[in-house]
């Protein structure tokens, strides 16, 4: 009788079919969470990662989330229909062997306390996520040695020679060329695999039945158990995806940020994973957070994008006093840069420094832009420095080279309005907010020219829009206040006048607008007050003193 046989044999064809039939079912949930316009055919070759983790990946991350079972339902997942097939080809050449000498109860103890080492040293060495049955494969090899170091059988070292070279090719594989493949979890398996030889010692000529063997049944079942448990994550997750995708993309930004913390905590002095963490950040608008990994990074690698974000943070913050600090580093530091020295002038203008915000301004129309978003900040340099012909054309620049953009709508749409262009401008102002439809800026803006048109019940809309949004501009509440007021609606636009004055008492237009109220309402002592007040701040105001004339305090 052959002592090695490379026949599969009933154990080996049922672990490949659960390793099959689960990668079919990671693929086939993968095609239904996928979203729209997904190729769903890519899914059969390689399952999507989201699809994997709720499935059961192993790693130091879902480890640190106490998923234990994820060390035997990672061994039963696979990253592609490369890993999957190179493994069971694995499986089918060494299953045959370790059951001859061991018996398939005690392969299949082997194999699984292989696999689980192999995840368990793979999760021990920092790799936030690993799966694939390559632990338990190196596993069986493992069981050969012991199976050498403690078997009496002449040709015992045969298999373990048979196969060292394909094992020594797999790692050397793995620590040179593919930077994917875990030789933690290889080498993990490899020591579980000889362990578990060891401890349980070859079968003799006496093999028990698989299914009387009371610690293979035990670890059937555990293995079953785990298996089911993440299948059904697995398929809820799916159902979520379908069916309330909000809720599962909301999922995946709490999954990203997990895994972006697991990082940092085990490479803390890595410039490129804090400054990943802390874009993260700033994406959800925790400057606060954004900037502290911020920190860290620029001490690391004083990067571009390091200190750019940085001071974008401290903007946010209005603290823009450390913001002009890393603006003007960033000046000295690097090449001129059109998005540096936009952003510094309007640092410079929020610190009251008009002549600096001028100088950034002239440096912003001498260089040449490179994109649709540099040819709109270029717009606003030239409109800045009373060049609205050379502004215009930029922001037509950049519309032609990305028209997707919202900004540059909002811009030439501004400009237009300024030159009394308010149907053009409407259109710019439309097509601003079929961009971006939640932003109240955008509101306020197209309120603007609607008034312009003196159409005040459509303004009286978008600043209502701007309000519940919860912007905190108060010519939002002092622009509805206006349109009231051309309205008759008196009443509502002294209320609202007097919350945009509570927001920012010395706003001068906010003030002039009470005085209009108080002048049609009858009141002209304090109407007389307001215009008054208007002309001290602003001598120019022609509407003022044509109010103080109506009255005849003038």
């Amino acid at each position: 009788m052959r002592l090695f046989r490379k026949t599969p044999d009933g154990l080996a064809l049922s672990v490949i079919g659960a390793c099959i039939a689960i990668y079919l079912i990671s693929a086939a949930l993968s095609m239904i969470a996928a979203p729209q316009g997904e190729p769903w055919i890519k899914f059969l070759f390689e399952p999507s990662l989201e699809t994997l983790i709720d499935m059961g990946i192993g790693g130091s991350l879902p480890l640190r989330h106490l998923n234990i079972w994820s060390l035997i339902t990672s061994t039963y997942l696979h990253a592609d229909i490369a890993h999957i097939v190179l493994n069971m080809l694995c499986l089918i050449e060494f299953f045959p062997v370790v059951t001859q000498q061991y018996g398939k109860a005690k392969t299949f103890v082997i194999y699984t306390v292989a696999g689980v080492a192999g995840a368990l040293l793979s999760a021990a060495t920092g790799e936030i996520y690993g799966l694939g049955a390559s632990g338990g494969v190196l596993g069986l090899y493992g069981a050969m040695i012991a199976y050498g170091i403690r078997g009496d059988h002449p040709a015992r070292w045969a298999p373990v020679k048979a196969e060292l070279l394909w094992v020594l090719a797999n790692f050397a594989f793995g620590l040179t060329i593919a930077e994917n493949i875990s030789n933690a979890a290889h080498f993990g398996g490899l020591l579980g695999g000889i362990a578990a030889g060891l401890v349980i010692g070859p079968s003799k000529g006496e093999t028990t039945p698989f299914f009387r063997s009371k610690a293979t049944l035990a670890c059937v079942a555990l293995v079953g158990a785990c298996l089911a448990v993440n299948l059904s994550q697995g398929a809820w997750a799916t159902y979520l995806a379908a069916k309330d995708r909000p809720t599962y993309d909301a999922r995946l930004v709490t999954r990203r940020a997990a895994e972006e913390d697991e990082t940092v905590r085990q490479s803390p002095h890595d410039a490129t994973a804090l400054l990943a963490r802390a874009n993260r950040s700033y994406s959800r608008k925790d400057w606060e957070a954004a900037l502290k990994d911020l920190d860290a990074a620029a001490d690391i690698d004083p990067s571009f994008e390091a200190l750019y974000t940085k001071a974008s943070s401290l903007y946010m913050l209005t603290r823009f006093e450390e913001a002009l600090k890393v603006y003007d580093t960033m000046v000295e530091k690097f090449p001129p840069n059109i998005s540096v020295h936009y952003y510094r002038a309007d640092v410079r203008k929020r610190l009251e420094d008009a002549a600096a915000a001028e100088g950034d301004y002239r440096e912003i129309a001498r260089l040449e832009p490179e994109n649709a978003e540099e040819f709109q900040m270029r717009g606003t340099a030239f409109e800045a420095l009373g060049s609205p012909d050379d502004a215009l054309e930029d922001y037509n620049r950049s519309i032609e080279l990305d028209g997707s953009v919202a900004n540059p709508y909002l811009a030439r749409g501004y400009l237009m309005s300024t030159r009394a262009e308010y149907q053009g401008a409407l259109a710019d102002y439309d097509k601003a907010l079929a961009l971006a439809p939640q932003d109240p800026p955008f509101y306020l803006s197209r309120a603007f020219v609607f008034i312009g048109l003196r159409q005040y019940e459509k303004a009286i809309e978008d600043y209502t829009l701007a309000i519940d949004q919860g912007t905190k501009n108060p010519e939002a509440w002092n622009g509805r206040a206006w349109a009231y007021f051309n309205l008759g609606r008196h009443r509502e636009a002294l209320v609202d006048v007097e919350k945009s004055l509570a927001i920012r008492p010395d706003y001068t237009a906010a003030i002039g607008t009470r005085a209009h109220i108080f002048e049609a309402t009858g009141e002209r002592d304090k109407a007389i007050a307001g215009y008054r007040a208007v002309l001290e701040k602003d001598p120019t105001s022609d509407t003022s003193r044509e109010g103080l004339q109506r009255l005849g305090a003038l």
